[in-house]
């Protein structure tokens, strides 16, 4: 699980409210900013932290739709590179879809994105998010880190499986 330092809890449900202006990805706008649910789709907790470099949510759910993480892959691998306008303004996406961890009877998702500016020079970074996912029937568990924090995600997202799935009876 995330370390314990400083960590704001928030409400699955109202989290669930990003709105979009146009979508130029042709479909990539839920992929663009990790939607793997939907509002009305899940109660759970979540859980942000600042740590080094950056910071960590974690997010804890019961889903209505169970989440399908091979076809998102799929859809992250489409939307690899696109350019969507949104409330913030107008970014570019590149997405590197990995393999997950592994975790007996669950299905995994892991990628990193990198979120720059139209035309920003190739020498400044742009913000770097990486996400891992693990769900099973109702059950979904999801980390993700922004900035450099060099967390072992895969490793933290398999740590608050094992923590969180037994309650919610998995």
């Amino acid at each position: 699980m995330v370390p314990a330092a400083a960590r704001d809890t928030f409400d699955v449900a109202t989290a669930l409210s990003t709105s979009d202006r146009a979508d130029d990805g042709g479909g990539c706008a839920d992929v663009v900013h990790g939607r793997l649910l939907r509002p009305g789709d899940a109660v759970g907790q979540g859980f942000q932290s600042a740590v080094a470099g950056g910071q960590v949510a974690e997010l804890v759910a019961r889903t209505t739709l169970p989440a399908d993480l091979a076809t998102w892959a799929g859809q992250a691998r489409r939307c690899a590179h696109v350019t969507v306008d949104d409330p913030q303004g107008t970014a570019v996406s590149t997405l590197t879809v990995r393999p997950g961890p592994a975790v007996p009877g669950a299905e995994t998702l892991s990628y990193q994105q990198v979120l720059t500016l139209p035309g920003q020079p190739a020498e400044l970074p742009g913000l770097r998010l990486r996400t891992v996912a693990i769900a099973a029937g109702d059950v979904l568990v999801l980390l993700r880190d922004a900035g450099a924090t060099e967390l072992d995600l895969d490793t933290l997202a398999v740590t608050a499986w094992q923590h969180a799935a037994p309650r919610l009876g998995r």
